[in-house]
């Protein structure tokens, strides 16, 4: 049983760390994909939620290396503690907004994206 667990906490951690194979993304698409993704990898604090994404002119889903673009993202009400739908969440009142520069890139038939951000 034990040796169970460990091959699939093995898998799940090898897993995690790639893209999941799927369509190239919208420009819309990516820009919700990248506060998914800055949501799961900041834990159990704050739940942020998209407040602008800069448009980008001709957006090409199915690009090969980094193609990158800005969004702002602003702290919310709610956690990551349990499940939640992140637009039902309300903009908390004077909240943390961040500045985020996005890579998107499809590859392998899989949309990749890589995110930094900072405090405004």
């Amino acid at each position: 049983m034990v040796r169970c667990w460990v091959l699939l906490l093995l898998i799940g951690t090898v897993s995690a760390g790639k893209p999941r194979k799927g369509p190239p993304l919208t420009f819309q698409q990516a820009g919700v994909e990248a506060v998914k993704k800055f949501n799961t990898e900041a834990g159990p604090s704050p739940v942020f939620r998209l407040v602008n994404l800069e448009p980008v002119v001709k957006w090409d889903s199915t690009v090969k290396s980094y193609r990158y673009f800005n969004l702002k993202i602003q702290e919310t009400v709610c956690n990551n503690k349990k499940k939640i739908v992140v637009e039902k969440c309300e903009y908390k009142s004077h909240g943390v907004t961040k500045n985020c520069r996005v890579g998107y890139r499809y590859v392998g038939g899989a949309p990749d994206l890589k995110l930094t951000c900072k405090k405004e």
